[in-house]
Order: structure tokens, then sequence, then C-alpha cells
């Protein structure tokens, strides 16, 4: 008996502030960086076990390093198979 396997695909929506720190993003020279965690949230939220939850403020989502000053934030919607992506930058600001 063969058993199939189907990748289930996560929907991804950005805040208006995620789409300013985009280009922020780009002009960091981490557009390639960002892009390729954004494809692995989209078929794995957890990101490989690299995803870390946030308290605080923002309590309920989590976070990933995109290079050592700068995090991708996002908040997983289970009941909407959607990960809402929070932002792109540093928390910082």
């Amino acid at each position: 008996m063969q058993t199939e396997y189907r990748l289930v695909s996560w929907t991804l929506v950005y805040t208006p502030r995620t789409v300013r720190d985009a280009q922020k993003i780009k002009a960091a020279g981490l557009q390639t960086e960002t892009q390729a965690l954004l494809r692995r949230l989209q078929i794995d939220p957890s990101i490989g076990g690299r995803a870390v939850p946030l308290v605080g403020d923002l309590s309920g989502a989590c976070a990933c390093r995109i290079s050592f000053q700068h995090q991708l934030i996002y908040q997983v919607l289970q009941a909407r198979h959607t990960v809402k992506v929070i932002r792109l930058w540093t928390l910082a600001e």
C-alpha cells in the first residue's frame, strides 16, 4: 500500500506596515533571504523549529531571523489556515 503525502499551502496576508518594510528589506539587500523565509512559512508556519514565540505586546506572534539585525514577525491564524505577516524589519522601531 502506497501512502500519498500532500503539501498544504498556507495563505500569507500582509499588513500595510509590512508592505513599507519590504521596501527597506529590498534596499538593505535582504530580499532573497526574506523571500526564501516567506516561501518556507507558506509551507510550514513553524519554519522547521526556527520560530520563536513572542511575549508582551506581540504575544501570540512568532519571530524568525532574516539576518542578525532583522526579523520576520508573524501570527498564525489556524482557523483560517492563514499566516499574517506583521513586520519584516526590526522590533526596535
